[in-house]
């Protein structure tokens, strides 16, 4: 870069205590980009992400967690109180800042969060857009309309995967896309225990729960895993009504086959979770990207996944896991089979581990600062 003075980026994200997979993720590309010496960063998180009305879940952070010191994060913006956005205006523009990051995921925190670039870029600031969803899974009308505001307050983006660059090209079709795969979590604790194996075959199902991510798709197909000793482990919190996959597991007699953990898993028995199971399984119905297969690296665990277009350049078939042939119960039957049966002559862990070289958050940054030096000739 030319210039001769560190380069001033501002981050404008939910950092952690904040627990979702874009907190961890935005905490993760902020730590790595403090580490630089020719960047100066400054960090703005919220101190109100979601109304507590409005929130699907129990709580959006983690008591367990606290924010790095290393990052002296400001907790200032409130998404539904337009004077803390402008307060985070006016810090930018006194600190003549750079470049300003900003992730898009959800449709509540788009006004906010596009409200902000547009009138960084009215100042000259550059923005870029870090997009994990460019569109609702779940949602149409005016929720996409905000996400697609917020869309449209940026000109260059940078994605994890080419699915999500041609969704945004899509829809505008001027912008600037850079794809860099996510990168591994680095920054997990090692397991607290050792869970006991219940079964020949561990299978795990893991996240926020959700109509598009397929779990009745999962548990009808277990159902038909009548020659596998199996146990099926469901954890994470159900944005929605549980009672009706209750009644599914109850029908299709499954009580003693699958263990459910219906509740937010802090990172700890994420990591005991993770590590007893012999592959995370992703039933998705329709994925422009995930955090749990980065996760799932990390603790070397493979994945067992739809047939959808993301998942084909992250899950590398028969090699660190298994792509079933289509997004149905019977597919995700023959998979999980597939994997059993490739498991006597295939080391799934280790291939997952090679992969910790090439999805690095330093090479995601790298990426990213890359997509700013190339705006205007930089």
């Amino acid at each position: 870069m030319a210039f001769k003075r560190p380069l001033r980026v501002a981050m404008i994200a939910p950092i952690e205590p904040f627990r979702s997979g874009v907190a961890k993720h935005s905490t993760q590309v902020a730590l790595e980009l403090n580490k630089r010496s020719n960047i100066e960063l400054s960090v703005y998180s919220f101190k109100r992400l979601y109304p507590a009305l409005l929130f699907p879940g129990t709580d959006d952070k983690d008591s367990a967690s606290t924010a790095p010191e290393a990052l002296n994060c400001q907790f200032t913006l409130d998404t539904i109180n337009p004077l803390s956005w402008g307060a985070v205006i006016s810090s930018i523009e006194s600190k003549d800042i750079d470049l300003v990051i900003i992730p898009a995921w959800t449709f509540f925190v788009a006004p906010c969060l596009g409200y902000i670039a547009m009138q960084c870029q009215k100042r000259g600031v550059e923005v870029i857009t870090i997009v994990h969803n460019a569109f609702d899974h779940e949602a149409g009308g005016i929720k996409n309309a905000l996400m697609r505001y917020q869309l449209t307050k940026s000109k260059k983006f940078l994605v994890h995967n080419q699915s999500l660059a041609n969704e945004i090209k899509q829809e505008l079709s001027d912008a600037d896309v850079a794809i860099s795969p996510h990168p591994i979590f680095d920054q997990y604790p090692q397991p607290s225990q050792i869970l006991e194996r219940r079964a020949q075959l561990e299978l795990l199902f893991f996240g926020i729960i959700r109509d598009y991510k397929g779990l009745d798709i999962l548990i009808n197909a277990v159902a038909e895993l009548t020659d596998i000793d199996f146990k099926l482990t469901i954890v994470g919190e159900c944005w929605g009504s549980w009672d009706k996959y209750q009644k599914q597991i109850s029908v299709l007699n499954l009580t003693n086959k699958i263990e459910t953990v219906v509740q937010y898993a802090s990172d700890e028995d994420a990591a005991n979770y993770f590590t007893r199971a012999d592959a995370v399984v992703l039933p998705y119905r329709s994925m422009t990207g995930t955090g749990v297969i980065p996760l799932a690296y990390h603790f070397s665990t493979p994945v067992i996944c739809s047939n959808l277009p993301a998942f084909h350049e992250v899950v590398k078939d028969g090699n660190t896991g298994i792509i079933a042939r289509g997004q149905g119960s019977i597919e995700i039957v023959e998979a999980i089979k597939k994997f059993q049966k490739l498991r006597e002559s295939t080391n799934f862990a280790k291939n997952t581990r090679d992969l910790t070289q090439i999805f690095t958050w330093q090479k995601f940054c790298d990426v990213l600062l890359a997509t700013w030096v190339n705006i205007e000739g930089k």
